[in-house]
């Protein structure tokens, strides 16, 4: 007797191999299509989340020297967080940036990947003890 799961996800890997030439890391974000608003939208948000991320750091390094010390161990580590935090985010608006190419009237697949950052590092975050 076969196993009909493994001839199932053959056959469906099989159909995706035929229908769409997908680049390995390619996740679902990046098999979308996006009309330039949208494109411009995420773009514009991940561009505030970068600034956001700056200006947090800038406030809790200023803010340190005015708190109580034993306040500052905890104004340091948000300001640890800030610059992780406009790393993370600055890779993925970078990734977004590269990831789509225009075709006149969508964004769609193009040569890189997007979301990859996010995902790895939510992950990590969240698995924190």
């Amino acid at each position: 007797m076969f196993d009909l799961g493994v001839l199932t996800t053959s056959f469906i890997q099989n159909l995706i191999a035929q229908t769409v030439v997908v680049p390995e890391g390619t996740i679902m974000e990046n098999l979308l299509t996006y009309s330039p608003v949208q494109h411009q939208l995420i773009s514009h948000l991940l561009t505030l989340g970068v600034s956001v991320m700056a200006v947090g750091f800038v406030y809790f390094i200023t803010t340190n020297s005015r708190s109580l010390p034993r306040f500052q161990p905890s104004s340091t580590l948000s300001a640890v967080v800030m610059v992780s935090a406009f790393l993370i985010l600055g890779l993925q608006l970078v990734e977004w940036l590269s990831a789509f190419a225009f075709d006149g009237t969508v964004w769609g697949l193009g040569v890189g990947t997007a979301g990859r950052y996010y995902r790895k590092h939510v992950l990590e975050w969240l698995s924190l003890p």
